[in-house]
């Protein structure tokens, strides 16, 4: 271990100089995926495309993640697919948790039990159960005490 110490410290040296090439590379793949978006024919297309979107963005910028996952689910309630909504739903609790919204977080996800969409498959619930988990500790272990924003 203590020999690999010098080249895995070179190696990050390495890509954390060659940040900027990586987030030059990552706004073009996404200004790609937005011309697409542009052209774009049908809701169905939309759908998809915002999709790629929304993975490019989720660990890049969260504000533009979530705004596409408002755009997904406007475009899921046009086409008229439950599946969809959910999913899009789930990405926004998802993302509203990463930027630190917990309320909007967790009112989605009860959002989500109020409809009783989570009935649908046995991975949309495991998707919630570890976005609730995830929500849950970053509430009990990062938060001062007194926060108390879980009703």
């Amino acid at each position: 271990m203590a020999d690999e110490m010098p080249m895995l410290l070179s190696e990050l040296d390495k890509a954390i100089k060659e940040r900027p090439l990586y987030i030059k590379k990552r706004l073009e793949y996404l200004e790609r995926l937005n011309k697409m978006l542009d052209n774009s024919e049908t809701n169905e297309q939309r759908y998809h495309i915002l999709g790629e979107l929304y993975s490019g963005y989720s660990s890049f910028n969260a504000d533009s993640s979530l705004h596409v996952a408002r755009a997904i689910y406007e475009v899921a309630q046009r086409i008229q697919n439950e599946d969809y909504q959910i999913n899009a739903l789930m990405n926004m609790a998802e993302i509203s948790g990463v930027a630190g919204m917990f309320k909007e977080s967790l009112d989605l996800m009860k959002r989500l039990i109020g409809n009783g969409c989570l009935i649908i498959c046995d991975l949309i619930i495991i998707m919630f159960i570890v976005l609730f988990m995830g929500i849950w500790l970053i509430i009990r272990f990062l938060l001062p005490k007194k926060a108390n924003i879980i009703d």
